[in-house]
């Protein structure tokens, strides 16, 4: 008898393990769907659930876990999470847009070189909280407008995101008036951003 205890109480702790190793969403109606997920879109996650392909749209999704992002693919393999205390997290994005994609995004940390936001790619920076962090869009002329400063909050999580915009007029840093195409970046809400965040393919590279 003791031996069958023993079985079962085993079996349900194996099951347990590999049950609790998927990949989860939780829907809008708090509903936990366990299965794996097989890719992210710019706008839904394909999930097979019980080897059954299903398409979720984002507006279904109200959390999200991945187990193992390297069986993802074309995963940037970031996750927004809760920072730890201390900290505050900023996360940079740039979802597709055909128009302008090849343009860059290249971004100044407190007046330093930091990171190009390119099309498709994301970025986590972790910032000590209760101090102020300024990000500034590079500009080729002498002064850039678009600037976001943000006094971090313990434990707070922001959303910057990179953005074509309209074309760029002004007199460059070596004199010369110009007119060139114009990247911005801007505070974003959106309450889908976590799931961007995991549809972008690549981490935005470090200038």
């Amino acid at each position: 008898m003791k031996n069958n205890l023993l079985f079962i109480s085993l079996l349900v702790f194996v099951n347990s393990v590999v049950y609790s190793q998927k990949d989860y969403y939780v829907s809008k109606s708090n509903d936990t769907i366990k299965g794996r997920i097989l890719s992210f879109k710019s706008n839904r996650v394909i999930f097979d659930i019980d080897g059954n392909e299903k398409s979720i749209t984002h507006e279904e999704i109200k959390d999200i876990h991945v187990n193992d992002f390297s069986k993802i693919k074309k995963a940037a393999g970031i996750q927004v999470e809760k920072p730890e205390s201390g900290f505050a997290h900023v996360y940079f994005f740039r979802p597709y847009l055909y128009v302008g994609s090849a343009l860059g995004c290249k971004i100044l940390y407190n007046e330093n070189n930091f990171i190009n936001i390119k099309t498709n790619t994301c970025f986590v920076h972790k910032i000590k909280a209760g101090e102020i962090h300024k990000y500034e869009k590079y500009s080729a002329f002498k002064k850039s407008k678009n600037k976001i400063e943000i006094n971090a909050v313990d434990g707070k999580i922001y959303f910057i995101r990179g953005v074509y915009g309209i074309s760029e007029v002004g007199v460059s840093t070596n004199g010369s008036f110009g007119v060139g195409n114009k990247t911005s970046i801007k505070l974003d809400d959106s309450e889908d951003n976590f799931l961007k965040i995991l549809s972008m393919k690549k981490i935005s590279p470090k200038i």
